[in-house]
This record gives C-alpha cells, sequence and structure tokens, in this order.
C-alpha cells in the first residue's frame, strides 16, 4: 500500500501527505484517507458500482443512468490487495 500511495503523491502536485503532530503507522495518511473517503463517497452516489464478488468496479455517466445503459462503462478488474472496501 505505502509503494501504491508514494506512486500517486508523485504523480500529485507537491502536497504535504504527512501528519506533523500526530502518530500513524501509515505513509502518507492525508492521501490515503482522501482517497479512502472519496471511494466511500462515490459508491454512497452510486457514481461507481463494485461486482458482489469485489472483483470488478464500474463507473456510470449520469447520462447512462438516466437512460438506463451501460454501454460505454468503464470496468476493471481489482487486484486482491485492492479489493478492500475501505480503500
Amino acid at each position: 500500500m505505502d509503494d501504491r500511495l508514494n506512486e500517486l503523491a508523485a504523480l500529485a502536485e507537491l502536497e504535504e501527505w504527512d501528519y506533523h503532530r500526530t502518530e500513524t503507522d501509515n505513509q502518507k495518511p492525508i492521501l490515503y484517507n482522501y482517497l479512502r473517503y472519496t471511494y466511500q463517497r462515490l459508491t454512497e452516489e452510486e457514481k461507481i458500482v463494485v461486482s458482489d464478488d469485489g472483483q470488478f468496479i464500474t463507473r456510470f455517466s449520469h447520462f447512462q443512468k438516466l437512460i438506463g445503459s451501460s454501454s460505454g462503462a468503464l470496468g476493471r478488474r481489482r487486484d486482491r490487495q485492492t479489493a478492500r472496501p475501505e480503500y
């Protein structure tokens, strides 16, 4: 997980992703929490859907949702390390 967070941090604009006064076991806890809560919010807003087995994520546009079409939806298989709902 730390390697992936470091890769994402390297892609982002220069930003402080660590706490200064709080102890944590994770590297880049600010980035980790941002991703976790963004994922949770997108799931609650039904902007992404996770398959029952946790292996696939699908994103629907508002237009596709309104017309009831899933054509053009993006899906990708998640590896087992990232198949946890909290990420």
